[in-house]
C-alpha cells in the first residue's frame, strides 16, 4: 500500500471533565478532551470496520488553535454566536501522561446560567471533542481490523454534551472535510492480497477533487473470485445498519458467484442490498417509531443530532396523521405548522434568515422544489441526501400510514393463502415431488432408489399496480396535513382491495387448473355433490373429502386437515352459532365435533351461497400469493411538480397471486337458509 491523499470529515471523542476543579471566581474548570482510547468505526471510504486510535504524543497534536482560545460550544452546535458557552484559556492545552487537558473558561451570560451552574454542580459532566485527522497511520495483520492511528491530528473544537458521542461518532455538520493522508505503517506491510484490503470501493480524491496519482488496482470483467467475493460480503455485513446474518451473507455469496459478476457489479450489487435494508429500518410496515440510520450511523439522543431531530419530526408528522400518541420527542413538533417545522430544518441546513421569508420561499430552502424524479428516500447515485429533508420525512411519515391503513385494509382470504417473495417480474412456479410416499429401505450393499422432481405447470407472476394524488403547495402552507393523509387512507383501501379482489376471484371463477379441470370438481375430490347450508353432517362430508386427498403418486395420504370455513357474509351468523356450539353432557349424541376446531372467514367479494373449508396453507397449500422482494406491501414515493406548484405522490404494490393445488380446499355449492 502506498501513501495517499483522502478527504476526511471533521470527527469527535467523548471525553470528562473534573467538577472539583471548578473556579467560580474566574469561572474556569479543568477538563481531560481526550484520552487517545481506541475504537471501532466502519470506514465508507475504505468499505471495511476499521479502529481508530489518536497518538497522545505531543509531537503528534497540533494545539495551536485550542491554545488560541478555541471555542467550547453547546452539543457542537456552530450555527450561531449564541452557541459559544466558552472558550478554552489560551496557553491552557497540553498534552500530560496521554491526556489531553485543558482549562475552559464559561460566560457569564444570563442565558446559559442554568448551564454553567449545572456544570459546576457535575450534573452535567459530559465533554465531547472535535477534531481534524491530517494524517493516519494505517497498521494491517492478518486476522485482525486495520488499525488507522492518527499521528497528526487538530482538536479545535469542545462541546458539552447530554450524551457523548463515541468513538465511531462524526460531527455532520461540519463546514468542509480536510485533506488527511494515508499511511501505510512503516514496519507492518503485508504483500498477501489476502490480508489487505486496498481501498476496497476505489474511492480516492485529493484535495482538489481530483484523482490521486497513484489509483487502485484496475476493474475488469472478469467474474470476481469465491475469496474476493466473501471478502467484500464480510466487510458490508460489518456496517452500523446492514444487519447482514451468516446465513444473508451466505446467500448473497453464492447468488454473486454463480451470476458470474465482475467487480464492478458485484459493488453495485452489494451497495443496493445495504440501500435496501436502510430502507426496510426507515420505512418499517408499522406505526413504530423508526430508527433513522444515515451514513455515520450516530445515535446521541439529542436534538442536534440529526437522525434523533429527523425521526422526532417524522414521528410528529406521523402521529397526526394516524390520531396516535405522539412519542416524547415528538412532542415538541406537534404543534408547529408545517411551514415552521420546514423553517426550522431550513435554518439547521445553515439557511440564513429563514425568520423573514415568504412560507413558499422557506418550503424551497427546506429542500421541498428540489430538482429530482420520484423518490423515496433511498440511497440514489448522486449520493445521500440529508436525513432533514422536509418532504422525504412527510413521505417516510406516509410510508408509516400507508402500511397501517393497509393492515386494517387486508383481507381474511390471505389467511388461506401460502406467502413467498418473488426476486423478479418472471413467472413464478415451483418443484413438485413424485415417488416420495415413503423412505425406501435400502439393504447392505444396496443402491437407494430416486424419488423425482419436476416444475410445477401451476404458474403466477407478480404484476405492478399503482394511482397518483397531488399535494398542492398550498395545503402545505395552510398546515392542512389532511391533503396528504386522506389521499393515502384511500390509496391504502385500494391497494386491500386490489389484493383481496385478485384472491376472491380464483374462489368465485373457479379456474381451470394445469390438469385442464377446475379447482373445485369431482375429478378433484374436493366438490360436495348437492348444496346445502353449514352443519355438523356436511362439516363432516367436507373433512372426509379432505382427508381422502391423496398425494402425486395416488397412494399417499396428504391428511389435509380443514383449519378455516369460509363464506360470503349470507352465512356468517349460522357459521358463528355452529362452531360455537359446546358439547353438552347429558347430549352426547347431539354434540358437535367442530366446536372450536375451525376458524370463520368472511369476505363480502365472495358468491352468497358457496361455502368451504380450507387447510393450513403452510401443509396443504392452495393459493399462494408474492410481493417483490423488498417491496412487500404498497410504497409510496413523491415527485416534484414543474407544471403545477405541488407535488405528485404516487403508491405503487407489485403483487401477484395463483392457484398451486386443489388438495388443501373443498367446496359446497351452498343453498337457501331457512
Amino acid at each position: 500500500m502506498t501513501e495517499r491523499r483522502v478527504m476526511a470529515a471533521p470527527r469527535t471523542r467523548s471525553a470528562d471533565i473534573s467538577p472539583t476543579s471548578w473556579n467560580a471566581e474566574s469561572r474556569t474548570i479543568e477538563v481531560v478532551w481526550t484520552t487517545g482510547a481506541r475504537g471501532a468505526r466502519f470506514d465508507w471510504e475504505s468499505f471495511e470496520t476499521v479502529d481508530e486510535e489518536l497518538d497522545t504524543r505531543s509531537t503528534a497534536v497540533r494545539l495551536d488553535r485550542l491554545n488560541a482560545g478555541a471555542p467550547v460550544l453547546d452539543t457542537h452546535r456552530r450555527s450561531g454566536l449564541a452557541n459559544q458557552i466558552g472558550a478554552v484559556v489560551p496557553g491552557s492545552a497540553r498534552m500530560q501522561n496521554g491526556q489531553g487537558v485543558a482549562t475552559v473558561r464559561l460566560s457569564d451570560r444570563p442565558d446559559i446560567a442554568s448551564i454553567v451552574s449545572d456544570i459546576a454542580s457535575g450534573i452535567i459532566r459530559n465533554l465531547s471533542v472535535g477534531y481534524m485527522v491530517h494524517v493516519y497511520e494505517i497498521e494491517r495483520a492478518p486476522g485482525q481490523r486495520p488499525l488507522y492511528r492518527a499521528v497528526d491530528w487538530e482538536p479545535f473544537e469542545i462541546s458539552f454534551v447530554p450524551v457523548p458521542f463515541d468513538a465511531q461518532a462524526q460531527v455532520r455538520d461540519a463546514p468542509e472535510s480536510s485533506p488527511c493522508i494515508l499511511r501505510p505503517h512503516p514496519v507492518q506491510e503485508y504483500s498477501s492480497m489476502s490480508h489487505t484490503r486496498h481501498n476496497t470501493l476505489g474511492i480516492s480524491r485529493t484535495a482538489d477533487g481530483q484523482q490521486p496519482a497513484t489509483e487502485p488496482a484496475p476493474i475488469t470483467n472478469d467474474p470476481v473470485s469465491l475469496a474476493r467475493i466473501r471478502e467484500y460480503v464480510m466487510a458490508a455485513s460489518e456496517g452500523a445498519y446492514a444487519q447482514l446474518t451468516r446465513e444473508d451473507c451466505n446467500g448473497i455469496i453464492l447468488d454473486i458467484a454463480e451470476r458470474g459478476m465482475n467487480e464492478h457489479e458485484m459493488r453495485e450489487t452489494l451497495l443496493g442490498i445495504l440501500a435496501s435494508r436502510q430502507r426496510a429500518a426507515t420505512s418499517p410496515a408499522g406505526g413504530g417509531p423508526r430508527e433513522i440510520v444515515d451514513r455515520w450511523g450516530s445515535g446521541s439522543a439529542t436534538y442536534e443530532n440529526p437522525n434523533f431531530h429527523a425521526r422526532a419530526i417524522e414521528d410528529a408528522l406521523y402521529a397526526r396523521m394516524s390520531g396516535r400518541a405522539p412519542t416524547d420527542q415528538a412532542r415538541a413538533f406537534m404543534h408547529m405548522s408545517l411551514v415552521q417545522i420546514a423553517g426550522q430544518i431550513a435554518e439547521r441546513a445553515g439557511v440564513r434568515g429563514v425568520n423573514s421569508m415568504a412560507p413558499g420561499d422557506v418550503l424551497n430552502a427546506a429542500a421541498w422544489n428540489r430538482t429530482r424524479g420520484f423518490d423515496n428516500g433511498a440511497y440514489r447515485g448522486g449520493g445521500y441526501h440529508t436525513a432533514s429533508d422536509f418532504p422525504d420525512l412527510l413521505t417516510g411519515a406516509g410510508q408509516r400510514f400507508l402500511m397501517d391503513m393497509f393492515a386494517a385494509a387486508e383481507s381474511p382470504l390471505k389467511l388461506i393463502g401460502r406467502r413467498r417473495n418473488a426476486r423478479d417480474f418472471r413467472e413464478i412456479s415451483g418443484l413438485e415431488l413424485s415417488g416420495f410416499g415413503t423412505l425406501s429401505e435400502v439393504l447392505e450393499t444396496g443402491e437407494i432408489k430416486s424419488g423425482t422432481f419436476k416444475s410445477r405447470k401451476e404458474t403466477y407472476q407478480v404484476k405492478t399496480f399503482a394511482k397518483m394524488f397531488a399535494l398542492s403547495r398550498q395545503a402545505i402552507i395552510n398546515d392542512d396535513l389532511g391533503a396528504f393523509g386522506d389521499p393515502i387512507r384511500v390509496m391504502a383501501r385500494a391497494a386491500g382491495e386490489t389484493e383481496a379482489s385478485l384472491l376472491a376471484s380464483f374462489i368465485n371463477n373457479n379456474p381451470a387448473m394445469s390438469d385442464s379441470n377446475p379447482l373445485f370438481n369431482a375429478e378433484h375430490g374436493n366438490l360436495a355433490g348437492t348444496g346445502a347450508a353449514p352443519s355438523v353432517a356436511t362439516l363432516s362430508d367436507g373433512r372426509l373429502a379432505m382427508r381422502s386427498q391423496k398425494d402425486l403418486d395416488g397412494v399417499t395420504p396428504i391428511a389435509a386437515a380443514p383449519k378455516y370455513i369460509l363464506s360470503s357474509p349470507s352465512y356468517e351468523t349460522a357459521i358463528e352459532q355452529l362452531i360455537a356450539t359446546q358439547l353438552s353432557a347429558n347430549q352426547v349424541d347431539e354434540a358437535n365435533p367442530f366446536a372450536g376446531k375451525l376458524t370463520p372467514l368472511v369476505d363480502p367479494r365472495l358468491d352468497a351461497l358457496p361455502w368451504y373449508l380450507f387447510a393450513d396453507p403452510v401443509n396443504a397449500p392452495v393459493l399462494e400469493y408474492a410481493y417483490l422482494e423488498g417491496h412487500e406491501g404498497p410504497r409510496v414515493e413523491m415527485k416534484e411538480g414543474w407544471d403545477t406548484l405541488g407535488t405528485s405522490f404516487r403508491v405503487y404494490m407489485d403483487f401477484g397471486a395463483g392457484l398451486v393445488d386443489w388438495r388443501g380446499a373443498y367446496k359446497n355449492p351452498g343453498a337457501v337458509v331457512g
